[in-house]
């Protein structure tokens, strides 16, 4: 996986409103999800911002966001009420689409996010 660094996530959110996505605004308000809120928003809704990363880093990028997001809400909120263990087995699923994806490397980001203290 090619991490895909701050600098580039600050250029891409230039002029984007978040509030306008899909998104329950009080999470855009909560200061401890914005930000892996925001890179895995802008990985699923913006990847043709991003033209000097191929669609697999992209893919592992924005499943490393969603999974870090995912953790830091149940640890807040303890509880699933966003469906999003759901919703990460969905992203996994297209994974599929990916003819050369290391299935071993979603684990890894699986594993090293688990316990999320960011």
């Amino acid at each position: 996986m090619i991490v895909i660094d701050e600098n580039t996530y600050q250029i891409l959110g230039r002029g984007i409103d978040f509030s306008t996505l899909p998104v329950n605004p009080d999470l855009l308000n909560d200061n401890d999800l914005i930000e892996p809120l925001k890179k895995y928003l802008l990985l699923t809704y913006f990847p043709e911002r991003i033209k000097q990363i191929d669609p697999l880093n992209l893919f592992y990028n924005r499943y490393y966001w969603f999974i870090r997001f995912k953790n830091k809400y149940l640890k807040k909120f303890g509880d699933d009420h966003l469906n999003l263990r759901q919703e990460g087995f969905k992203i996994l699923e297209e994974g599929d689409q990916y003819e050369n994806i290391d299935w071993s490397e979603i684990e890894k980001i699986s594993n090293d996010t688990g316990n999320d203290e960011h």
